[in-house]
C-alpha cells in the first residue's frame, strides 16, 4: 500500500497486510525456519522509533528550557507525562509514524498509548504533519503548543481525581473501603512505575552474578561462588514478590484505565483543539525560516544547529521590525537566486569531490543501494535525517574563487523606512549569492561612523549575525571614508582578488583625495568593483559627484515602485552584478 507522508500507521493494520503477503508468498523468516521464539519486550513509547530518532529528541530536549518546564510540570500531575510528551514529538516528527498495539505496552505506559492513537486519527494531525514531518524545528514548536494544552488537561484531570478521592474517603471514613478506589490513576502510576523500575534492576543485578559466576576465574569481585548464589536466590525471592505485586498493580491499574475510557477519550479531544493553534505556528515559523535562510540546503554540509534556529526564530517573533521585514527579505532573496541560476546556469559542471549531506540527487549510487534492503534501509533513512549520505560536489566553470562580497548600507536618519527595508532584504539577498558563490561576506552599516564589519564566513550559518544587520539602525549623518576604509580592511585580509562592494546610500560626503586616490589604488591591485546605489525617492537627486569618485559603476533610485518591487530591473541588474 502506498502511504502519504503524513499517514499513521497502526501495528494491527500492518499486520494485517503482513499476514496477506505472507500468504501469498509463502515465506518464512530465518527465526521460524529454526524454530526459534523471539523475546517480546514491553514498550515505553507507543510510537516506534530508532536510537538516532531518540538522540535527535534529546539534543533538543537539552537546549530547550521550555521542554524542559513542561515535562517537569506535566510530570507532577501525570507521571508518565515525559513518555508522552516524547511520543507527541514522535507523531509529529517520524516520516511514516508506526504506532505500537496496546497489549505490546508496559502497564504504566498503556494510557499514553490509547491518547497517541485517539490523537493519530484526527484529521487535523495530518495538515499539522505536512509541515512537522523530518523537520526538528517545527516538530519542536508543535509538541510545545500541544503540550502546553495536555498541562492544563493532566492538571485539571488530577485535581478532579484527588476530589473523588477525598470524598470517597470522607464517605468511607471508619469502614474499609476498597483498595483501589482510594487510589487514584497517578498513585497508581506511580507505584507501577516504581515496581518496574525496581524488577528492572533486579534482573540486572541478576544476570551481572551469573555472568560472574560463568567467569569465575575473571572475577575481581570479593563474594565467593557460594556468596553469589546465595545472593541469586536473594533476588530470585525478592523478584518473585515483586512481580506479584506489579501483578496485583496492573490488575488495579487496568481496573482504573477501564473506569477512566471516557475521561482519556474527553482528555485527548482537547488535547487535539491545540492542533489549529500549532498548525499556526508551524506555519508561521516555516515562513520565518524560508524568508531569513534558517533552513538547511540539501545541497550543503553546513547546519545551523536547533538551538541557533530556536534563538533567531524567537528573536523574530518578538521584533516587530524584523516580523515585518521577513517579507520583504523573502522576496529579494528568491529573486536573487533566480538571477545566479540562469547567470550560471550555461556553465559546464564537473564533479569537484565527495562530501556529506542528503540531497538525494547527487548522492552516490552505492549509498542508494542501502534501500533495496529491508533492514539497510533504515542505515539510509538515518543517515539521510542526519545528512551524512556521501554525495558528489559538482562545481560550475562559472563559479570561480572569488575575493569577498562587502555591504555598506547607510543608516542615517534619512534612510529610515522604506530605504532602509529595501537596504536590508537587498543585503540578506547578497548574503545568500554570496554563500551560493562560496564567498565571504561583510556588512558595514554606517552614518557618520561605521560599525565593526559583521563578518560571516562561507559555508557557516550565524543566524544571530543576519538579524543584527537587519535590526541595527542608530540614525545620525552620513560620512563616507570610514566605511569604506574598513571594507577596504576585509578586502585586504582576503587571498582572493575581484572582491565586489556593494555601496548603499540616499546622501552624499566630502572624501578626503589622499584616501581616494589610496583606495583607487588599491581597487586596481586587488581587482575589486565598487557598485555604489544612490536612493533619492521624495527628493532630487543628491551629488553624485561623491559617489563617482570611487565607484565602477553607479544605480540610481528614485520610484517608490522600485523599492518594494523585488522584480525591479535595479534588484536584477545589482543581482546579476556580483
Amino acid at each position: 500500500m502506498k502511504l502519504n507522508y503524513y499517514q499513521v500507521v497502526f501495528e494491527e493494520d500492518r499486520e494485517k497486510e503482513e499476514i496477506s503477503t505472507e500468504k501469498n508468498d509463502n515465506f518464512e523468516d530465518i527465526d521460524s525456519i529454526l524454530g526459534i521464539k523471539k523475546r517480546e519486550y514491553k514498550k515505553d513509547q507507543s510510537v516506534k522509533h530508532y536510537e538516532f530518532d531518540l538522540d535527535i529528541y534529546e539534543d533538543i530536549y537539552e537546549v530547550s528550557s521550555t521542554m524542559q518546564s513542561l515535562v517537569k510540570e506535566g510530570k507532577k500531575y501525570l507521571p508518565i507525562f515525559d513518555k508522552l510528551y516524547k511520543d507527541i514529538f514522535l507523531l509529529l516528527y517520524k516520516y511514516e509514524p508506526f504506532i505500537y498495539k496496546e497489549e505490546r505496552m508496559k502497564p504504566t505506559s498503556i494510557i499514553n498509548n490509547r491518547i497517541i492513537r485517539n490523537l493519530a486519527q484526527t484529521e487535523d494531525l495530518q495538515d499539522l504533519r505536512k509541515n512537522c514531518s523530518l523537520d526538528e524545528l517545527n516538530s519542536a514548536i508543535g509538541c510545545e503548543i500541544i503540550g502546553k494544552k495536555a498541562v492544563k488537561i493532566a492538571k485539571k484531570w488530577n485535581q478532579d481525581q484527588e476530589k473523588e478521592k477525598e470524598q470517597s474517603e470522607a464517605i468511607n471514613k471508619g469502614n474499609n473501603p476498597h483498595h483501589n478506589d482510594q487510589k487514584t490513576l497517578s498513585d497508581l502510576l506511580v507505584e507501577m512505575q516504581e515496581a518496574e523500575d525496581r524488577i528492572k534492576d533486579l534482573s540486572q543485578e541478576k544476570q551481572e552474578l551469573e555472568e560472574n559466576i560463568e567467569n569465575l576465574k575473571n572475577n575481581t569481585s570479593d563474594l565467593s561462588e557460594e556468596d553469589m548464589k546465595n545472593k541469586i536466590q536473594e533476588i530470585d525471592e525478592e523478584l518473585e514478590n515483586m512481580e506479584k505485586q506489579a501483578d496485583n498493580l496492573e490488575e488495579e491499574l487496568s481496573d482504573k484505565l477501564e473506569k477512566s475510557e471516557e475521561d482519556i477519550e474527553n482528555l485527548s479531544k482537547e488535547m487535539a483543539e491545540a492542533f489549529n493553534e500549532a498548525e499556526k505556528e508551524v506555519r508561521e515559523a516555516t515562513s520565518y525560516v524560508k524568508d531569513w535562510g534558517l533552513g538547511d540546503k540539501p545541497n550543503k554540509s553546513s547546519k545551523i544547529s536547533f538551538s541557533d534556529k530556536a534563538e533567531a526564530l524567537e528573536r523574530i517573533r518578538k521584533s516587530k521590525k524584523l516580523k515585518e521585514l521577513s517579507d520583504i527579505i523573502g522576496r529579494f532573496k528568491e529573486s536573487a537566486l533566480k538571477d545566479q541560476k540562469n547567470k550560471h546556469k550555461d556553465g559546464a559542471v564537473a564533479i569537484k569531490s565527495v562530501r556529506i549531506g542528503n540531497d538525494i540527487i547527487h548522492t552516490l549510487p552505492s549509498e542508494k543501494m542501502l534501500l533495496i534492503n529491508e533492514t539497510t534501509k533504515k542505515e539510509f533513512y538515518r543517515k539521510f535525517n542526519q545528512k551524512q549520505l556521501l554525495q558528489y560536489e559538482l562545481e560550475s566553470d562559472k563559479l570561480k574563487a572569488k575575493g569577498p562580497m562587502v555591504i555598506c548600507i547607510d543608516m542615517s536618519s534619512s534612510m529610515k523606512g522604506i530605504k532602509e527595508k529595501w537596504s536590508k532584504a537587498v543585503a540578506i539577498a547578497l548574503l545568500e549569492i554570496a554563500q551560493q558563490q562560496k564567498r565571504n561576506f561583510a556588512a558595514i552599516l554606517f552614518n557618520e561612523d561605521a560599525t565593526e564589519p559583521i563578518i560571516i564566513e562561507k559555508d557557516k550559518k550565524e543566524p544571530e549575525k543576519i538579524l543584527d544587520i537587519a535590526e541595527r539602525f542608530d540614525g545620525g549623518g552620513t560620512l563616507f571614508e570610514t566605511p569604506l576604509q574598513k571594507a577596504l580592511e576585509v578586502i585586504e585580509q582576503s587571498k582572493f582578488k575581484k572582491a565586489d562592494i556593494v555601496f548603499i546610500t540616499d546622501g552624499h560626503s566630502y572624501t578626503h583625495p589622499d584616501f581616494i586616490n589610496k583606495f583607487n589604488k588599491l581597487k586596481d591591485e586587488k581587482e575589486f568593483k565598487v557598485l555604489s546605489v544612490l536612493i533619492y525617492v521624495g527628493g532630487k537627486i543628491g551629488n553624485i559627484e561623491s559617489l563617482q569618485l570611487f565607484s565602477d559603476d553607479i544605480m540610481t533610485i528614485g520610484e517608490l515602485a522600485e523599492l518594494e518591487d523585488a522584480n525591479s530591473v535595479i534588484a536584477h541588474k545589482i543581482f546579476k552584478s556580483v
